[in-house]
């Protein structure tokens, strides 16, 4: 009984603190947007770390590979205009 409500209130409280004006009111900051090379470093991070846990447990980590040859690098000036549009 106490699931279905506190679930019904959680995505009111998730669909109201997405609007801009709400978020103002509380003081709630944007999300900073991470730039194309900041996702590109940590998934490079996240390999090595996979692969350093791998070499102590085999058996731990199946053989990690993250595909980055779909990911455009942007320039400030194109963040700059992703940000504006929001």
């Amino acid at each position: 009984m106490y699931w279905i409500p506190n679930n019904i209130f959680s995505m009111l409280q998730n669909v109201v603190l997405r609007i801009p004006a709400v978020k103002r009111v509380f003081g709630i900051p944007e999300p900073i947007a991470k730039s194309s090379a900041d996702i590109l470093a940590m998934r490079s991070k996240e390999n090595a770390i996979t692969k350093t846990i791998g070499k102590i447990f085999p058996s731990a980590v199946k053989e990690h590979k993250t595909d980055t040859s779909g990911i455009k690098l942007l320039t400030q000036e194109e963040m700059h205009k992703l940000r504006k549009k929001k």
